[in-house]
């Protein structure tokens, strides 16, 4: 059997076996056991090796003028009593003047004070724990025990020795549970339905895709240990949901409409804009024709089109492309009915200028005999049923900002690198054809691209 006394300066006074004492141990063995047999223990304030020198002492009274503390100022020692309900005195116990508290903190941080601090008895001690940048806390240990990711601590009543350390993890601004993501794209493709992705208190620019049938809570204005908040998140961009993409509940964001930056372009090049006919059974090229004309004008010359190239598209990576179309001007007044056309991009990060019919098929795939779609954009867009045209008049495209936001979202695509784009009927779905001038004909009036992102 084992005797423990409690905590708090208390000791072992006797040890009854079978009614007769074994004198003050700490634990007692039944040998041979034969008969049934009696332990109880008692147990007394200790004072320990502790002896109050006279000459050195220090008495407090409280306000009953009753003895509650005598303090040794040599030994640095106290000797705390206490009264029951009857008013008689008992010794608590006997206490060190002062403890010392440890402090240490790993990498990337710091804590303060550090290292060993003397820690009046009676009093508080506050710890503050400080990452460094671009670091978070990873979680903080009191005597050994997880008190979470606090940036600060205090000891309060201090009546004995503690330990206090810190570790820290590489900060990240979104994170799910305890693992980190780089963008909230990322963190909403990683979460599973009812998670929460939590997001400091700073700006963001970024489009959140919201397309998977999964409920997910988004929460923002966290500090940087994601464990108040302490604002609201500002969000730069769009939240485009699908149906059928679940469900996400926001609190704590502002989203704002970011300002677009406008860029403005016009075929600046001979080889910059390409004819291109299927006629008779064969695909033919013009780099230096006068018309740039697409969809069908006899049964010998149909499947018409070609392809527009724009250098220094001045777009960084990545960009958010939030409108985008070309410009044609009028070469031949025409109000021909059945005009079906098709926009694509060149898909490769630097468009090369034209050049012969097979770099044009290479490049705009099998709607042109190309051996295949390799190069150009998933994204397209239908140009149908076209209105008349009239004679040195402006025409928009439709909106073709989805081909462009996939080429300039390109790994390799840089700020300065040329696009290129087909408009044409090379699968002869149409009756009609619309002409528009080319840079040959007038370099004023060549094809211009007008792009808004940000």
């Amino acid at each position: 059997f084992t005797i423990t006394p409690a905590s708090g300066g208390y000791t072992v006074s006797d040890v009854l076996v079978d009614g007769s004492s074994v004198g003050a141990v700490t634990s007692y063995t039944f040998s041979n056991v034969t008969a049934n047999h009696t332990i109880s223990a008692s147990f007394t304030i200790a004072s320990g090796n502790y002896t109050p020198v006279a000459g050195n002492l220090k008495y407090t009274y409280d306000d009953l003028n009753r003895l509650t503390r005598i303090e040794d100022t040599v030994a640095q020692k106290f000797i705390i009593y206490q009264y029951d309900e009857v008013g008689n005195r008992l010794q608590k116990g006997t206490y060190d003047a002062y403890y010392i508290i440890t402090a240490t903190a790993g990498v990337n941080g710091s804590i303060t004070p550090a290292g060993a601090t003397n820690v009046a008895f009676g009093t508080d001690k506050t710890f503050n724990i400080i990452p460094a940048n671009g670091y978070a806390v990873a979680d903080v240990l009191v005597d050994g025990v997880s008190v979470g990711k606090v940036t600060s601590h205090t000891f309060n009543n201090v009546t004995a020795n503690h330990t206090i350390s810190a570790s820290f993890i590489q900060a990240s601004d979104i994170i799910i549970g305890s693992i980190y993501y780089p963008t909230l794209q990322a963190a909403y493709n990683a979460a599973n339905s009812g998670d929460t992705i939590k997001v400091t208190a700073k700006t963001f620019t970024e489009n959140l895709s919201v397309n998977r049938d999964i409920s997910v809570n988004l929460e923002g204005g966290y500090n940087q240990e994601h464990t108040s908040i302490t604002g609201n998140t500002n969000l730069k961009g769009t939240i485009q949901t699908y149906a059928g993409g679940g469900t996400l509940t926001i609190k704590n964001f502002i989203l704002q409409t970011p300002q677009s930056l406008v860029l403005d372009l016009q075929v600046a090049a001979s080889s910059d804009d390409i004819q291109v006919n299927w006629s008779d059974s064969v695909w033919v090229r013009n780099l230096t024709g006068d018309k740039l004309l697409a969809g069908y004008t006899s049964t010998s010359l149909f499947k018409r089109g070609g392809g527009l190239r724009f250098q220094n598209v001045t777009i960084p990576q990545g960009a958010t492309i939030s409108a985008a179309y070309f410009q044609l001007t009028c070469r031949t007044a025409s109000s021909s009915t059945g005009v079906k056309t098709r926009i694509i991009g060149n898909l490769t990060p630097n468009a090369a200028t034209f050049s012969t019919i097979e770099d044009y098929q290479s490049r705009r795939g099998t709607d042109a005999s190309g051996a295949n779609n390799n190069n150009r954009t998933i994204a397209q867009v239908s140009w149908d049923d076209i209105g008349s045209w009239t004679l040195d008049q402006q025409y928009n495209s439709p909106e073709i900002k989805t081909i462009i936001q996939e080429i300039v979202n390109q790994v390799n695509w840089a700020a300065g690198n040329s696009l290129a784009l087909f408009w044409d009927d090379h699968e002869g779905r149409g009756t009609g054809a619309r002409d528009a001038y080319s840079y040959d004909t007038s370099t004023v009036k060549a094809a211009k691209l007008h792009i808004e992102y940000y």
